[in-house]
């Protein structure tokens, strides 16, 4: 997405362009939706196949309702059947809130942080600012920043561990 409500697309036969249309939805295969200065009004449904989803370079609010599914900045409806999250060149916060990734959560550049949701997680610091917790069943990378949920969490740093920022257990 290029601009509000439109953008390209991008296939086998080529390149076309779209303006004014509020609602994206994928086909059954890998999709990837990235935003690129554009804005979306309505929603993104990656549809079948495993899909992801790139932020803006601004700062970006992630929250994580439903399996693969969920909001962030500059798309007004949500987005759905995303099981890859990138964050954009700035900050980027993640948060589970009822929901969970079968894929990854890649915060991009910038300064980045994750939220676990308000059960109890088990977080695995494995390499710099990256690892495994409750919820994102790929794990997590470019994030420096781990804030515990609502619940207990424990927190283990293994190998290279290292974070850029901080721990908070919540």
């Amino acid at each position: 997405m290029t601009g509000a409500n439109a953008g390209s697309i991008t296939t086998t036969a080529g390149v076309t362009t779209f303006t004014n249309i509020q609602t994206l939805t994928g086909g059954a295969g890998n999709d990837a939706f990235a935003l690129n200065g554009g804005t979306v009004s309505g929603a993104v449904d990656g549809g079948g196949g495993v899909n992801s989803l790139t932020a803006d370079n601004v700062a970006n609010t992630w929250v994580l309702t439903g399996a693969n599914a969920g909001t962030v900045t500059g798309i007004a409806g949500g987005f759905s059947n995303m099981a890859n999250l990138t964050g954009g060149g700035n900050t980027d916060g993640f948060t589970l809130s009822g929901g969970s990734l079968s894929g990854t959560v890649n915060g991009g550049a910038g300064t980045n942080s994750l939220t676990g949701d308000n059960v109890a997680n088990s977080w695995t610091v494995s390499g710099a600012d990256s690892g495994s917790v409750t919820g994102i069943s790929g794990g997590f990378s470019n994030v420096g920043t781990l804030n515990g949920g609502g619940n207990t969490d424990d927190f283990s740093f293994t190998g290279a561990a290292v974070l850029s920022g901080a721990v908070d257990g919540g």
